[in-house]
């Protein structure tokens, strides 16, 4: 919390300052397309269910408010158009996917007021680049504009094409900007939480796709049909008829046959032995991630109680740590600007409920059986998840 108000003042027009670039002329910023994270999120449960709770604790009885007639207005506008707790959970869930997250400003007709926010699409919004792929950004160190891939069939007033061909538009900082918990050493790009257990879920797909093969291939019985013997000579066309009869033959309960004509049944392997390796990599996560493996995985094991809790309250303090980072972002970018331009002279008070111990064993043990019984889709999670808690 901050102990002295702040007030908000517009700054003097200041001349344009020179233009700097980042030091990472030789290291290329995106090692890894953010599609991919949208895609690992998407498609892994264990990632999914790790997101959805560090959001939902995270901005867990988040309010903002403010004494200030015109500043209370003025928010209630926005939270209108925008809903600004549904905002705020998707903008902090892009940045834990993503890195960054990118906030668009919304004014109204005549462009006098912010009347509005929108969550900008990460795998189609970056920062503007040089040539090396560097972000350039001013004097103060933030980044001198954004630049969003526009589809070539989507008409958007103020779009251009870049070098490589891509429609693009460009937004300044009065028009958009970012937010990200942890950035990138010598540069402000952030680092997606993602980002360590990547090649973790590759791998960890791979398995899962042996062990599917290997029951499919294994786990239902594999017949050895035994036709003929010196005394029954075999055609093709026995052979044929044969096959014919003996379809389906792991789903009948009574089978018949000559006695020149074995079945023999090939024992399967082990699958018991493949899902060990499986084990390995769905351990990792929860280190990834930074979360108590019993809260992530909530398989029922076994674990000691007061190392448990021990887990969890270094999990409270990352979140708290967390929570301080937007709740600087929201104060001293997000409502500077808004500020600026609808002329508030002091940000509003902003809140969140305490995280206990309790909450978190007793959430993560809800949500975990809300996603594992489909209850929840990546788009219903949070107000399903807001109902039930009465947040």
């Amino acid at each position: 919390m901050f102990e002295t108000p702040i007030l908000f003042r517009k700054e003097k027009q200041q001349q344009e300052q020179p233009v700097m670039e980042s030091v990472l002329s030789d290291k290329e910023s995106h090692t890894i397309d953010r599609t991919e994270f949208k895609n690992i999120w998407l498609n892994d449960v264990i990632v999914k269910h790790g997101i959805e709770l560090n959001v939902n604790l995270l901005n867990y009885g988040l309010t903002i408010t403010s004494d200030s007639e015109k500043v209370a207005t003025d928010l209630a506008v926005i939270d209108y158009n925008s809903n600004i707790t549904n905002f705020i959970n998707k903008m902090t869930r892009d940045t834990m996917i993503f890195g960054s997250s990118f906030t668009e400003y919304l004014y109204n007709k005549d462009k006098t007021k912010i009347v509005g926010l929108w969550n900008m699409d990460p795998t189609r919004v970056d920062f503007e680049r040089d040539s090396q792929n560097n972000v350039v950004v001013d004097a103060t160190g933030k980044p001198k504009s954004y630049v969003e891939k526009i589809p070539f069939m989507k008409d958007t007033p103020g779009a251009t094409t870049d070098p490589m061909g891509n429609k693009v538009k460009k937004y300044y900082s009065d028009k958009v900007t970012h937010f990200c918990f942890e950035e990138l050493p010598g540069t402000i790009e952030g680092i997606s939480m993602l980002h360590s257990v990547y090649k973790i879920v590759k791998e960890k797909w791979e398995a899962e796709e042996a062990i599917k093969e290997a029951i499919k291939r294994f786990g239902v019985p594999i017949m050895l049909v035994t036709v003929g013997d010196d005394r029954h000579a075999v055609t093709k066309e026995s052979m044929k008829e044969i096959a014919n009869k003996l379809q389906g033959i792991t789903k009948k309960s009574l089978i018949i046959t000559p006695h020149w004509q074995k079945v023999d049944l090939l024992h399967p392997k082990q699958i018991t032995e493949l899902t060990k390796n499986l084990e390995y990599y769905i351990s990792q996560i929860p280190v990834a991630l930074s979360i108590p493996r019993a809260l992530i995985l909530e398989t029922g094991e076994s674990t000691n109680r007061a190392t448990l809790r021990q887990q969890i309250r270094i999990y409270i303090s990352k979140l708290e740590k967390m929570r301080e980072s937007l709740r600087r972002y929201l104060i001293r970018d997000l409502f500077k600007t808004i500020a600026e331009v609808n002329g508030w002279d002091r940000p509003p008070e902003i809140k969140f409920n305490k995280i206990t111990l309790e909450d978190v064993e007793s959430f993560a043990k809800r949500a975990a059986a809300y996603v594992k019984n489909e209850i929840l889709s990546p788009e219903e999670i949070k107000e399903v998840v807001k109902r039930m808690e009465e947040l």
